[in-house]
């Protein structure tokens, strides 16, 4: 995670990081918040249905992204 966290700040994205790593918390949504993640700030894969979801719970979520 510490390489993904480097990434992450390198693109300026702290605050966003920092609510994830606080929902990261949450064991049950680890892998899930992992890929969706990689899905928001890298866009190196295709996101599943599931993955789409979450994310679209996450931004609607107040004051995530």
């Amino acid at each position: 995670m510490a390489g993904l966290d480097q990434e992450i700040f390198a693109d300026g994205h702290t605050q966003e990081l920092k609510k994830i790593k606080n929902l990261l918390c949450c064991e049950a949504h680890n892998e899930l918040l992992k890929n969706a993640m990689l899905v928001l700030f890298h866009s190196k894969k295709q996101a599943s249905e599931a993955e789409m979801d979450y994310i679209r719970k996450l931004q609607n979520m107040e004051g995530f992204i």
